[in-house]
């Protein structure tokens, strides 16, 4: 199927990139683009039809939607990528502006070039025509559960494999002082976005069209008007994203762009209102946000809004999004490359100690151009945050100069220092070698070994575990991220700790204490303690662990139930992960006894990876797992899985 699926997927995109893209000059309405002169053009039955939703569009919008704006769009970022507003008299100098003055649909598939300097770019309507092109096809070879998303354009068909209807979220814009720091630069990508609203959308579509997309200077953004040839500008009142539901994909995506040239959110809202459930558009319910923070719907909209459901995945989101993670910003350098140094937040930063070294490891995401630099380098150095730089944490990504970071709480103070730019007032810098850049798809896991530390401002000697000063005081100023919220570890450190575990100068366990569990090929249950659990993405839930073969510190070799129990996860591929309650972390420090021996602790370990949570004492919830990667290190591995599953205790004290 998956062939199949992929094999129907390529021929769609390749007929719409032989039919409307503006970026292939032999594409059909490039061909039209070119024409010089008035005569009939035959158009094809896909062109035909698009162009009706084009047609049909403009005069539903009252001409707010126009695909002729095209030359404008080229000439406002032309200037504005010198740093200059087009005047009006240079904007109404350019010719072949308006759908009505220059085009004409006539029967028979004929479209007749009223202005020869008219130009159509489809841009504006032809994803989500897409989207619906796709869903038609895969019904048409006997799919009845499809979810089709291509940039913020929905359509859906049947249900989830859960059973459930399909749900999608639509995105809350980022503020202002973001929108124009984080776009001012276009080597600085999108931050994540908040959540406002989770839609049921079986059976229907969702289109978006929102100013955070394509920023410009000056808070100028990639829709313009083509009434007044003004490219709408970002601002404390304006609007910002509007979202349209529907049954035809291509017809909301049009309106969702319509809806941003209004500088009025009430006259939009009296705009939808108009068009708004009529059955000869399908359109049946509108979002409106603006810029301070307004939400204008449709009323009855809500009749679509559902609360977070109670299904698996968003357990798992909210399991994961609860997992402590320690702040860092990574910084790397690239003398081949300008700027030379770089900057970002991990909030997965996983620290683990050997033997004979220390490792760590955290995630990125594969559009930062952090990737891009760090796979450039042999090294680079973690900022471990304290809880005064919170702020600093949160969203970084910025240059680095010899003396300041240039961020938008700015400037911070710095130093290079080994070849890296540090933040000074770091709780400690850790300068590492890289190993290896895992590519997990959406993100990748970097895997480095400490080669140096300085501790505060203080650098410490080659290969040393601390000073003294790392006391467990110290440790409470260190950032950690947990839901959505910033703490200090001291918040989160529990007050007594086991006497067995090791002093090191940073707790290796940042995560909670969790048991692996599997069933070896004779059927006898195995489990194991699983270190620095640390969630790399929640969408996909992705997690990372330690997985060593003796915590006890023994030198005599893995144990061989180590062995059978990871040759079982590498074979079987699914297992367990037991997120234990805080009454029983201190006891499961140094879970490795196959033997049954530590009775009170077995009882933890199921006889298969499918089991019910409640039946299990001291178990808050389990996640079922895919391994999807792991990493040798010598001494053990670090597992990255991804999670497919989750049940909870029944006692929500857990």
């Amino acid at each position: 199927e998956k062939e199949e699926i992929q094999e129907i997927i390529r021929r769609v995109f390749t007929e719409i990139y032989d039919h409307f893209s503006n970026y292939n000059p032999n594409s059909e309405i490039e061909k039209i683009n070119r024409c010089s002169t008035s005569d009939p053009i035959k158009l094809t039955k896909q062109m035909a039809t698009l162009l009706k939703y084009v047609d049909d569009c403009v005069t539903m919008s009252l001409g707010r939607f126009d695909p002729t704006v095209g030359k404008l769009r080229k000439k406002w970022k032309t200037e504005l990528d010198s740093g200059k507003i087009p005047s009006a008299d240079e904007l109404e100098a350019i010719p072949g502006i308006g759908w009505r003055l220059g085009i004409s649909l006539e029967q028979g598939g004929i479209l007749r070039k009223l202005d020869t300097s008219a130009e159509i770019d489809l841009g504006g309507i032809a994803k989500g025509y897409t989207t619906d092109i796709l869903v038609e096809r895969l019904k048409a070879a006997g799919y009845g559960n499809i979810y089709v998303d291509w940039g913020s354009e929905i359509r859906s068909l049947g249900q989830h494999p859960d059973g459930r209807s399909w749900n999608t979220a639509i995105a809350q814009p980022p503020k202002l002082s973001e929108l124009f720091h984080k776009f001012s630069d276009k080597e600085i990508e999108m931050p994540a976005l908040s959540v406002i609203s989770r839609l049921s959308v079986s059976g229907q579509c969702l289109a978006t069209s929102g100013d955070y997309f394509q920023i410009e200077k000056f808070g100028y953004h990639h829709v313009i008007d083509p009434r007044t040839r003004q490219s709408m500008q970002a601002g404390t009142k304006s609007i910002s994203s509007v979202s349209v539901l529907g049954n035809n994909t291509a017809v909301c995506d049009a309106l969702a762009t319509a809806g941003l040239t209004f500088t009025d959110p009430q006259e939009c809202q009296r705009f939808f209102d108009k068009i708004c459930g009529k059955p000869s558009n399908g359109i049946k319910a509108y979002w409106i946000y603006t810029r301070s923070g307004d939400l204008i719907r449709k009323p009855g909209f809500s009749e679509f809004e559902q609360v977070p459901p109670k299904f698996p995945y968003f357990l798992m989101r909210k399991i994961l999004g609860n997992i402590p993670r320690m702040v860092s910003v990574v910084t790397c350098h690239r003398s081949d490359l300008t700027p030379q140094h770089l900057g970002m937040t991990a909030s997965s930063c996983m620290i683990e100690e050997l033997s004979d070294r220390i490792i760590v490891s955290f995630n990125i995401t594969n559009l930062s151009h952090m990737g891009f630099y760090l796979k450039g380098c042999q090294s680079f150095c973690i900022n471990i945050l304290g809880k005064s730089q919170s702020e600093i944490g949160e969203h970084f990504s910025g240059k680095f100069t010899e003396e300041v970071i240039q961020d938008q709480f700015g400037e911070i103070p710095c130093e290079l220092i080994d070849g890296h730019m540090t933040i000074l007032k770091s709780w400690k810098i850790l300068h590492c070698n890289l190993l290896r850049i895992v590519d997990l798809g959406e993100n990748s896991l970097v895997v480095g070994e400490i080669r140096t530390k300085s501790h505060r401002n203080l650098k410490i000697s080659e290969g040393a575990l601390g000073t003294p000063e790392s006391s467990q005081e110290d440790m409470r100023d260190v950032l950690v991220y947990s839901n959505r919220n910033y703490y200090s570890l001291g918040d989160l450190l529990p007050s007594r700790r086991n006497p067995n575990y090791p002093k090191t100068w940073i707790p290796s366990s940042l995560g909670p204490v969790t048991l692996l569990t599997s069933a070896t090929r004779d059927g006898n249950p195995m489990g194991m303690t699983a270190h620095c659990l640390s969630a790399l993405s929640l969408d996909p839930p992705t997690l990372c662990f330690y997985f060593h073969p003796d915590f006890s510190g023994n030198s005599g070799g893995p144990p061989e139930h180590f062995s059978n129990l990871f040759k079982d996860m590498e074979k079987k591929r699914v297992f367990a992960i037991l997120m234990l309650n805080k009454s029983q972390e201190l006891q499961a420090e140094w879970f490795d006894d196959p033997n049954g021996a530590n009775t009170e602790l077995f009882m933890y370990v199921p006889m298969h990876p499918r089991y019910k949570v409640p039946d299990l004492p001291g178990v808050a919830s389990a996640l079922h797992c895919v391994l999807h990667y792991h990493v040798s290190l010598g001494e053990g591995s670090l597992i990255v899985v991804n999670v497919i599953d989750v049940e909870c205790a029944k006692d929500p004290s857990l």
